[in-house]
């Protein structure tokens, strides 16, 4: 069966990613191994020449960490990843054979997927990124259950990007006042989670709201503006999620994510003020991106404050950094010279792997084992022929730009 799907793929690549499609439900196959492979066969790492000359396997950290709970996180957002595989991207191990990538994602350490769902998202779609509407979530979810990892569900309460410089109300909310925007986050929440259910994809763990530095559902749920501040409004919006949540499954584990980990008296002025509300959250997550945030003994000092003044776990739900200033054949990337003027690790496999594993350290050294794990953001966000456009972000994927898999993915494994 696998040889004539082979032939048939080589003939008709247009029918390759209709095919594609129509497989990801079905593709429950367990995780590839290396044991898989023919013994004779090794890895090569020539590929990666071009795009780090100094590169050396030997160079990669491999230090083992002890990650002290049995429910740390190693995970990845892949939330492009339907869009990329339709669109002909196409992802290769490390011995240069085609493979599913979650399969290489298993054998990497992955653990969990994140999710991000927009409302409408065919409705408003300025950039690319996946149209992550619920069906689409539903899929990736399905999949990512078939390898036996968990999920994690990012709600945007948008119909695109939310960030601490975008929070736009979905379309279909303009209208509403402040207080049928509460139930309009309580009913969606709880309509979306119910699918979840009915599907027997119950996502394990759920962010309401993305980066939510400075609120959400602008601007009724903004913090800080016309030189005022308002925790009132975003505490109740925030706490219409949280509780939609628990009625429906009780037992996923509730996310309050806000960006630029290493700024303490951000994080602490927000969580003093909406705990201090009666939120019932049951994680706090950050974001940290070196040549945006600065050095990541920053974020432990934060993570360190955190954990002893709110006693939560504690999640890095987003990294990333480049392995290359090579040019992107399909975009501008977001990292380019001047963030490798910033950022505090080499831009080369290297320091992308020496990132990972001092994120996976710090993280395992919070007090009282409340470092609960860290998520790579997009990892597989890879460039496609005659796209243009369609990533900015291909230098800080684990894959080159042909879609051969990087050693520096499989710096998650040094976890024991």
């Amino acid at each position: 069966m696998r040889s004539i799907f082979a032939i048939f793929f080589v003939y008709n690549k247009r029918m390759k990613r209709i095919f594609i499609m129509t497989m990801l439900l079905m593709s429950c196959a367990q995780p590839i191994s290396s044991s898989d492979f023919a013994s004779s066969e090794q890895p090569t790492y020539d590929y990666v020449l071009p795009y780090d000359s100094t590169f050396k396997i030997g160079n990669l950290p491999t230090q083992p960490i002890n990650k002290h709970r049995d429910d740390f996180i190693k995970g990845a957002d892949i939330s492009t990843f339907e869009e990329v595989i339709t669109k002909g991207g196409v992802f290769y191990n490390e011995f240069g054979k085609e493979e599913h990538l979650f399969s290489i994602l298993r054998r990497a350490g992955i653990n969990l997927v994140r999710i991000r769902l927009w409302h409408n998202p065919r409705e408003f779609h300025p950039w690319n990124g996946g149209y992550l509407d619920l069906d689409t979530v539903t899929r990736l979810a399905t999949l990512a259950k078939s390898y036996g990892m968990k999920w994690l569900l990012d709600y945007h309460y948008s119909d695109t990007w939310a960030d601490p410089g975008h929070q736009q109300k979905p379309n279909a909310w303009l209208s509403y006042s402040f207080h049928e925007l509460v139930d309009a986050v309580y009913d969606y929440t709880h309509e979306t989670m119910t699918h979840f259910s009915d599907h027997l994809v119950v996502p394990d763990y759920v962010q309401i709201g993305n980066e939510i530095n400075n609120g959400m559902l602008w601007d009724d749920g903004k913090i800080y503006q016309n030189q005022s501040t308002n925790f009132d409004h975003i505490s109740q919006l925030l706490d219409a999620g949280l509780n939609a949540v628990n009625d429906v499954s009780p037992t996923t584990k509730t996310i309050l994510h806000l960006a630029s980990g290493n700024d303490h008296q951000q994080f602490y002025t927000f969580f003093l003020n909406t705990l201090s509300r009666g939120l019932d959250v049951d994680i706090i997550a950050a974001s940290y991106y070196s040549y945006w945030n600065g050095d990541l003994s920053d974020v432990a000092d934060n993570f360190y404050q955190l954990a002893i003044q709110f006693e939560k776990d504690l999640l890095l739900v987003e990294i990333a950094h480049a392995f290359t200033l090579k040019p992107n054949p399909s975009g501008t990337n977001i990292y380019g010279p001047a963030q490798h003027e910033k950022a505090t690790y080499p831009t080369s496999i290297q320091g992308q792997s020496m990132l990972l594993h001092d994120a996976l350290t710090m993280i395992t050294q919070v007090p009282n084992a409340l470092g609960l794990g860290v998520v790579y953001w997009e990892p597989a966000w890879i460039p496609i022929a005659d796209e243009q456009g369609f990533t900015s972000w291909a230098n800080q994927t684990f894959f080159t730009y042909e879609g051969q898999v990087l050693p520096s993915l499989f710096t998650f494994n040094t976890v024991k």
